[in-house]
């Protein structure tokens, strides 16, 4: 009885979690489709945002993507958020995958993208950071997370679909 009540305790904090990460991300992917830069470099891993070398150069890149994608035609329609994957320790990090459906306006019709976003929380799943996984290479990956646990697969990037 000991052990199921010990098992069960694990299973509704991880739970938890998984809808803390889910939440955030929601939170970051609406600031996404508003242009709220100061929400997206929030929930944005710190290490993503140093690659374009301070907080300002990565808003700066924000707000010059949008601009470019306005003058071609498009725009971000919404974007879903699945279900976590589970969670995995990774150094004094956990770790988790979540999917995401990006729904864009373009030009020529809509497009929607398949994703994910890599999940990071260093306070026990209370905050979390992203990483769109489209970012991440083998080779490129310990750098922009140091104690990735290669336990938790990347899935493999899908093409996007084109609707008219």
């Amino acid at each position: 009885m000991k052990k199921l009540s010990i098992i069960l305790a694990i299973v509704l904090t991880s739970c938890g979690i998984q809808h803390v990460a889910k939440k955030q991300a929601v939170v970051m992917t609406k600031a996404i489709t508003s242009n709220n830069y100061e929400i997206i470099l929030k929930y944005t891993h710190v290490n993503v945002v140093n690659m374009f070398g301070s907080e300002q150069n990565f808003i700066k890149m924000l707000e010059t993507g949008t601009t470019e994608m306005k003058q071609l035609g498009n725009q971000y329609e919404s974007i879903e958020i699945g279900r976590p994957s589970k969670i995995v320790k990774a150094g004094n990090e956990i770790h988790c995958m979540i999917p995401e459906s990006i729904h864009m306006q373009l030009k020529e019709g809509r497009m929607l993208v398949k994703s994910h976003l890599l999940a990071v929380s260093k306070d026990k799943g209370k905050n979390w950071t992203f990483v769109e996984t489209d970012l991440l290479t083998k080779e490129n990956i310990t750098t922009i997370l140091p104690n990735y646990n290669k336990e938790l697969i990347i899935p493999k990037k899908e093409e996007p679909i084109i609707i008219k």
